[in-house]
């Protein structure tokens, strides 16, 4: 038989587990009913754990100043670990948001940041709030250390150059930390631009990226950043395609703007009849003037005279003048005087040998008449002189003329506008074939025109839609043109573009699918594909219509690498991620410099770039175009992967562990959204738009607005004025050491 070991049972050994269970019995209904009372709002006897989490928990459970979030949410790739509550401040008033403004804030790494949210894997999510003063963080801080703008510059490999920097606030003087090297240029490095190893500078330059052959775009940096910011940067460097709206992004397609309706211009010229300049007292004048008697094919002034003041300025009209104070000059030009006014004199110039008869009379007919020899005869006649020219200009215009003095000519001129010293003419050579209607490519019940006719007449060929722009009937396709309306000064068209309602791809080109011509205005809201070349169906780049504005303007993007639909572009604009934004590359330069050390304390959280946009206004492959490209909101979930920045994302992965405030996020303070105003504005991660904008389209970003009457506002993202404030989310159970969160106390978090 077996033999079984006793123990024997110790009666103090009984007594303690006795005492522990009764004590843990009345502790637990004691934390019950505190925690009842606590959230009844009667007795706030719950006390939370020294986490930040523990603050906001706490808070919410109070519900004045905080509460929990219930929408869907996802602030980790792993969603096995998305187990804990959402808490954030939240406002019901103004007033609250005020009381939020002490609540929030927290000292981390040597760095002042705000409290926005916990997260659902029980981190807490920061907002950087500038650098720490005197254990404070009030909002009397004066300016830092930061970015302040971009530029590109040429760079020399015999300047030296750090993977790090520090800057001494005593002196106002940054220094190369890390690896210091010349000899080579290298992104991501800071340089002082010395060629001493140990050189200081008050401004430093960081190597962002290669600009071209010779340059870079270089992020400068000193110590002028509001205090709640690390600097200032443009979004993106660029706005013009919806792709500039993503923290990374992919495929650029550059918009275009094409008015399909163009302007002939009727060609007019400028024909100088007579020249002005300021006369002087001291030139020398004459009622006579010599040519070739005196001195040999030069003109003399007979008897010159001078003028002995301003009031006989009225009597050289008439008179010669070589201009000069030189008496005896002699030359083979001379200046006929028409006409006087004040110190202006108006004249003809006389060249070897002419005489003013030469000039005179000027011939001016009402109408024309066409001689069948290509020559022209002018109708209803009166004759001038330069003088009466000079006085009574305005009654010559809309007449016509035939190089002066001459009543028949080849190239007659119909004036449309006089002064002075000229006169703009239209050439009665010009000539134009147009049509009523058209079979294909030949036009129909047509009429040659000629330009002043259609500068008097224009509104007699409203009933005129086709010209080759020649006196031919005869078009090809791509000088067909179809013409929209007449003017004075010409005529409008459209080119014989084609419009397909889609496209196929043969590995060259693209070739329209059901064209339809421009002047199918009816159409072309639906067919969104057109080759740029007038008359082509088949083209090696394709354009694809977004944006119809009316019959006559549209947006368009072109088309490459065999893509097929609209659509598809903008997929590849938004969800490649393959470039980083330049706020991006700041901020991790920023991260890197500061807050590497402190990695283990920071959590992999998801930082949210929302493209998603509202199906409304989506770039419809077939269907009707709307106005713009609207994002839309997506909570705290991040629908798209895409859009959920992280270093554990591979789809979108950030190199650091730092990103940038969503608008959702900001939305949860509610009333309290002051309490996220710094007085500058700062970006947000969240698109807004790619819409139109003073006949650009722009890609525009969410900005936090620095008045009071206005929580939000956008900016295009390629405006370098904006403030950058990184953001970052503590891990779980990181604790603080003391404070109460008030500008003046911050939670200091310990990093031992």
């Amino acid at each position: 038989m077996a033999k079984h070991k006793v123990y024997k049972t110790n009666p103090l050994r009984k007594y303690i587990i006795l005492s522990l269970f009764i004590f843990l019995f009345i502790g637990l209904g004691y934390s019950i009913l505190s925690t009842s009372l606590g959230v009844s709002g009667n007795v706030d006897v719950w006390k939370h754990d020294q986490t930040l989490y523990g603050v906001l928990e706490h808070e919410a459970r109070k519900g004045t100043y905080a509460k929990e979030y219930t929408g869907e949410h996802q602030d980790s790739m792993n969603t096995s670990l998305s187990t804990k509550n959402i808490y954030h401040w939240y406002g019901g008033t103004v007033v609250n948001g005020n009381v939020v403004k002490e609540k929030n804030n927290v000292i981390f790494a040597n760095h002042c940041w705000q409290m926005i949210r916990t997260t659902d894997t029980g981190g807490v999510k920061l907002l950087y709030n500038g650098e720490v003063d005197n254990g404070q963080c009030l909002s009397t801080r004066g300016n830092h250390v930061g970015y302040s703008s971009k530029t590109t510059q040429s760079l020399s490999s015999t300047y030296y150059y750090g993977t790090n920097y520090t800057y001494d606030s005593n002196s106002n003087l940054f220094s190369l930390t890390g690896t210091v090297m010349s000899g080579s240029i290298n992104v991501g490095e800071y340089t002082c631009k010395s060629e001493l190893e140990d050189g200081t500078c008050s401004t430093l330059y960081y190597v962002d990226s290669l600009a071209n052959e010779t340059s870079y775009n270089v992020l400068i940096l000193n110590n002028n950043s509001h205090y709640s910011q690390f600097g200032t940067l443009s979004y993106n460097l660029n706005y013009r395609s919806p792709t500039y709206v993503g923290y990374m992004y992919g495929d650029v397609y550059n918009t275009s703007y094409i008015n399909s309706h163009n302007l002939q211009s009727i060609s007019k010229t400028t024909q100088t009849v007579l020249y002005s300049s300021f006369f002087g007292s001291n030139y020398w004048y004459s009622a006579t003037l010599d040519y070739g008697n005196i001195t040999p094919d030069r003109y003399s002034l007979v008897n010159a005279y001078q003028i002995e003041d301003s009031t006989g300025n009225q009597d050289l009209v008439g008179k010669y003048t070589f201009a000069t104070s030189d008496q005896n000059f002699k030359a083979r030009t001379a200046q006929y005087i028409v006409g006087v006014n004040g110190s202006t004199m108006y004249y003809v110039y006389l060249h070897d040998g002419e005489l003013v008869s030469d000039y005179e009379p000027i011939v001016f007919g009402e109408s024309i008449v066409y001689n069948g020899d290509n020559t022209y005869t002018l109708g209803t006649t009166e004759s001038t002189t330069l003088t009466n020219w000079y006085q009574n200009y305005g009654n010559y215009v809309n007449k016509y003329i035939c190089n002066n003095r001459l009543s028949t000519c080849s190239s007659p001129r119909y004036l449309t506008a006089t002064t002075k010293t000229n006169y703009t003419y239209v050439d009665l050579t010009e000539k134009y074939l147009i049509a009523k209607e058209r079979n294909g490519l030949s036009l129909l019940n047509t009429l040659v025109v000629r330009a002043d006719d259609i500068v008097k007449n224009y509104s007699n060929y409203s009933d005129y839609k086709y010209t080759c722009n020649t006196e031919s009937s005869v078009c090809s396709e791509s000088s067909l043109r179809i013409i929209t309306s007449f003017n004075s000064s010409g005529y409008t068209y459209a080119d014989n573009l084609y419009f397909g309602s889609s496209v196929s791809w043969d590995g060259t080109n693209y070739t329209l699918i059901d064209p339809v011509s421009v002047e199918d205005t009816g159409a072309l809201s639906t067919h969104h594909y057109f080759c740029q070349d007038a008359g082509a169906k088949v083209c090696q780049n394709v354009n694809f219509l977004y944006l119809y504005r009316n019959s006559k303007e549209f947006n368009y993007i072109t088309l490459k690498n065999g893509v097929t639909k609209g659509s598809k572009a903008l997929e590849d604009m938004l969800t490649k991620n393959t470039s980083s934004s330049l706020i991006k590359r700041g901020v991790e330069a920023w991260y890197k410099n500061y807050l590497l050390n402190y990695d283990n304390y920071i959590e992999d959280t998801v930082f949210c770039n929302s493209r998603e946009f509202d199906s409304t206004n989506y770039w419809n492959d077939e269907g009707t175009i709307t106005s713009s490209l609207m994002f839309s909101s997506s909570g705290l979930e991040c629908k798209n992967e895409t859009d959920q920045f992280c270093t554990t994302n591979n789809k979108a992965k950030t190199n650091y562990k730092v990103g940038l405030l969503s608008r959702d996020e900001v939305d949860l303070f509610h009333n309290a959204r002051g309490a996220l105003k710094s007085g500058k504005m700062y970006w947000l991660a969240t698109p807004y738009s790619f819409k139109n904008e003073d006949d650009d389209q722009t890609a525009f970003c969410y900005v936090v607005h620095n008045q009071e009457y206005s929580t939000f506002t956008y900016d295009s993202v390629s405006t370098p004025f904006h403030g950058v404030r990184p953001v970052i989310s503590l891990k779980p159970g990181i604790i603080y050491l003391s404070g109460d969160g008030s500008m003046a106390n911050p939670y200091v978090v310990s990093t031992n």
